[in-house]
């Protein structure tokens, strides 16, 4: 009994620790019950509740339930990569003593806030140049990008959840919109509403609304509800301190109006330049979600091969782009993840950034703010479409994944079994 509960205890951390790597439920509840069939347990079930897991046990015939608190925050991909190391290492004999240790251990994994908040500004350069800024945007997105990766991660110890939720990504709106109206203000040439795309990017909850929608499709209804709710609150307090600043300042910065996020279009801008602004911002973020330097190449190159697989779909239709870009990426992050004995997500996150249509939310929800209700629908309808696909192509490949291994496994044990059959017979 005493066997079943530390267990059941190692796979609820697992579980939780995956999910504040940036996991999905479903991926992270199959690595708990991996982790408790490598150490004789079976797993009854596995849940995520908005601010708790659970997990239960069957022990001969008792049942053992444990739930846990967990805080999500910023995507920690070191975390994740640890997570996958443990498991990989309890599946080939590792006492439940190491893996219980190396568990407690995770809890110490923090990267430093400067290190991250670079990597953060970096993506924020990298993404103004991809809404068509040149070098002096780069620049002013780099630094606002700085100010509010900075702001978010040390916001990330205060208490009450939701609350530090709004109150961060209030803050982080407010600084991208002032950071960048302050260079529009010395005259300098830089796109401002590029500057402004740029730095808003790693406040934007993209990445959250595609997972949470995945969850939902696989079962996981309240997860994924509040996953999708609290990305509705960031995005409306992001919303809310852009508009506050713009206001704030619009006397002194003619020629750029509230609306005027809204109505960008950056067609203009080269293939070549997107291709290269998606891998390096994709980088970017690697070095922002904590992941290992050596991470940050692959995931340049899952970002790069994310945006290509875009870029030559677009014929096909952009919602039809997306999806087959993010199946893609998805294939491609579990192809590396089965290389390198990594969870998924350390590859999917970075290959999804630049397919993630986040700025759709921003620009839906400003369109409220300055009334446009007709504009505000159609991004909605945007949004939701390529949000849908995205996470659609993600689901199939992870359907897929499941479905191979699946294959697999039961190879092997045909093949044990004739292989058993064979001695047997010898023997006789």
């Amino acid at each position: 009994m005493r066997h079943c509960e530390r267990v059941a205890d190692a796979g609820l951390r697992l579980f939780a620790f995956l999910l504040r790597g940036g996991g999905s439920v479903a991926a992270a509840r199959s690595y708990a019950i991996k982790l408790c069939a490598a150490y004789g347990v079976k797993c009854l079930y596995v849940s995520a509740k908005p601010r708790s897991c659970t997990i239960c046990v069957e022990c001969g015939d008792e049942v053992i339930k444990r739930t846990v608190r967990y805080i999500q925050g910023v995507a920690d991909l070191k975390t994740a990569e640890e997570c996958g190391k443990i498991l990989n290492d309890a599946e080939s004999g590792a006492p439940i003593d190491v893996t219980e240790r190396r568990l407690r251990s995770i809890d110490n994994i923090s990267g430093s806030i400067c290190l991250r908040s670079a990597g953060g500004g970096l993506a924020c350069g990298a993404f103004c140049a991809f809404f068509g800024g040149g070098a002096l945007s780069f620049s002013a997105a780099f630094l606002t990008g700085l100010a509010v990766c900075y702001i978010t991660f040390a916001a990330e110890k205060m208490p009450f959840g939701m609350l530090r939720l709004f109150l961060s990504a209030f803050a982080g709106g407010t600084l991208c919109i002032i950071f960048s109206l302050f260079i529009y203000l010395l005259k300098a040439e830089c796109n401002l509403t590029a500057v402004i795309f740029g730095s808003i990017m790693p406040v934007i909850p993209g990445l959250k609304m595609c997972r949470s929608l995945q969850d939902i499709a696989m079962g996981d209804i309240l997860s994924g509800a509040f996953g999708i709710l609290t990305s509705l609150v960031s995005t409306a307090a992001i919303s809310f301190g852009y508009a506050l600043s713009i206001n704030f300042f619009s006397a002194g910065a003619a020629g750029y109006s509230l609306g005027g996020a809204a109505d960008y279009n950056s067609e203009e801008v080269s293939s070549a330049i997107r291709l290269f602004s998606a891998a390096l911002g994709s980088a970017g973020f690697c070095i922002m979600f904590n992941a290992a330097l050596k991470r940050a190449i692959a995931g340049a190159a899952a970002g790069f091969f994310g945006y290509a697989a875009y870029a030559l779909c677009i014929p096909c239709g952009d919602y039809a782009a997306l999806f087959i870009s993010a199946l893609a990426s998805s294939f491609s992050a579990s192809l590396l993840s089965a290389v390198f004995k990594v969870p998924t997500s350390v590859f999917l996150i970075p290959s999804l950034v630049p397919l993630v249509p986040g700025i759709a939310l921003f620009c839906t929800a400003q369109s409220l703010i300055c009334g446009d209700v007709s504009a505000a629908f159609a991004q909605a309808a945007y949004a939701l479409h390529a949000f849908s696909a995205v996470a659609a192509g993600g689901i199939i490949s992870f359907a897929a994944e499941i479905l191979v291994r699946r294959i697999s496994s039961f190879a092997r044990l045909k093949k044990t079994l004739r292989r058993k059959k064979n001695v047997a017979v010898q023997s006789k």
